[in-house]
C-alpha cells in the first residue's frame, strides 16, 4: 500500500486522498490583494492615487512605508478589524497571530501574512502575504512597497519567490 502525508481512504483499491477544505476567506483576500499586481508608486516616493489609498483608509496616515499598510488595507476592504497600528510591519505579525517561525517544518498556508526580520532595525521590518508554499523551500508571495530585487523599499506591488529561510514569521489574520 501507498503511504501517503495526507489522510487516505481506499476504496476499491483507488486511493483519494481527503486535502484540507479551502479557506474561502483568505482566497477572498488574496483576490483583493492580486488586482494591485503591478501598481508603481507615482514618483517612487511612497505615493500615488492606490498607494494613498492604502495607507489612509488602513491607517489614515499619508506618504509612510506602505508594505503593512497594502495587507492590512487588504484585509479591512474584507471586513477583518484592524488594530490602529495596522501601518507597522511588526503588528501585522502580532504574537497572538502567528501560527509559523523560522524553523517550523509545516508549509506556510495561503492568505498568512509573513514578516522579515532585519538586524539593523532589531525588529519585522517588511512584511507581505504568502499565496503559495511549494514544499521544496520556495514560497511565492505578494507583497507592496517592493521591488525585482525584493527591497523594503520599492516602488510597487509585486509577486515575489522567497525561500523560506528568509520568513521569520507568518501571522494568521484569516
Amino acid at each position: 500500500m501507498v503511504e501517503y502525508e495526507t489522510r487516505y481512504k481506499t476504496i476499491y483499491d483507488t486511493v483519494f486522498v481527503s486535502l484540507p477544505a479551502p479557506n474561502k476567506k483568505a482566497d477572498i483576500y488574496v483576490d483583493t490583494l492580486r488586482r494591485y499586481i503591478g501598481l508603481k508608486e507615482a514618483t517612487g516616493s511612497n505615493d500615488g492615487f492606490h498607494v494613498e489609498k492604502f495607507t489612509r483608509e488602513a491607517c489614515n496616515m499619508g506618504q509612510v512605508a506602505w508594505c503593512a499598510a497594502f495587507v492590512a488595507y487588504g484585509l479591512k476592504v474584507n471586513d477583518v478589524d484592524i488594530p490602529d497600528c495596522a501601518c507597522w510591519s511588526p503588528c501585522m505579525v502580532a504574537e497572538d497571530k502567528v501560527v509559523w517561525r523560522r524553523g517550523d517544518e509545516h508549509k506556510l498556508n495561503k492568505g498568512e501574512i509573513f514578516g522579515l526580520y532585519f538586524k539593523n532595525k532589531g525588529r519585522v521590518a517588511h512584511v507581505g502575504v504568502v499565496l503559495e508554499d511549494f514544499g521544496d523551500g520556495w514560497v511565492l508571495t505578494i507583497e507592496g512597497n517592493t521591488n525585482d530585487a525584493g527591497s523594503r523599499e520599492g516602488n510597487g506591488v509585486y509577486t515575489r519567490l522567497r525561500h523560506r529561510s528568509q520568513i521569520y514569521v507568518a501571522a494568521r489574520w484569516v
